[in-house]
């Protein structure tokens, strides 16, 4: 015999809403989810190869969002252990000469970074360039994991492109899953 349970909603022991179900039984397990995308919000002008430091949170995502990414002097820090998707796309202005690229690196340590992806964003014809790349960072421990986004191969004539109003080079997190 099938047994049937009418339910709302289920907390955990402290009281805390953990699952909600709503009338078409779509269910929302709000704390598990972070959506999260920053953008550049002035050109990056750095000569070389450079950590990315000037990012700002896009307003409109934060609508509903129980938990996200914060960020200081480039390094980014997830709010909670999880599988995230991070997508970085990376725009750019090159000179002639120029074939800049973009990566991610992450730490594990909270302290060495290590290269996990490469985006090649110059094209080196003197006009703007865009290139998207996306990697899966399995964050165990929210203390030791982070990630920052580079440029590399830069020279003086040359900018990844930010704008304080409009999203041109930006970074999405997306928590897909728990921690493997």
């Amino acid at each position: 015999m099938a047994s049937i349970l009418n339910v709302d909603q289920i907390n955990n022991a402290a009281g805390t809403s953990a699952v909600a179900i709503d009338s078409t039984g779509r269910v929302d397990m709000n704390a598990s989810y972070v959506f999260d995308q920053w953008y550049l919000n002035a050109n990056h002008t750095t000569d070389g190869d450079s950590d990315i430091t000037a990012w700002s949170q896009v307003a409109w995502v934060g609508t509903g969002r129980v938990s996200s990414m914060s960020v200081s002097s480039g390094i980014f820090a997830f709010p909670q252990t999880g599988l995230y998707k991070v997508t970085f796309q990376f725009s750019t202005k090159s000179d002639a000469s120029d074939n800049m690229i973009g990566q991610i690196h992450v730490t594990t340590d909270n302290n060495a970074f290590t290269q996990i992806s490469s985006i090649d964003g110059g094209d080196s014809d003197t006009i703007n360039g865009t290139a998207t790349g996306s990697v899966f960072i399995n964050v165990t421990d929210v203390s030791n994991v982070k990630i920052k986004l580079r440029a590399t191969s830069m020279d003086s004539a040359s900018f990844v492109l930010g704008n304080s109003t409009v999203t041109r080079t930006n970074v999405m997190f997306e928590r897909v899953a728990p921690a493997q």
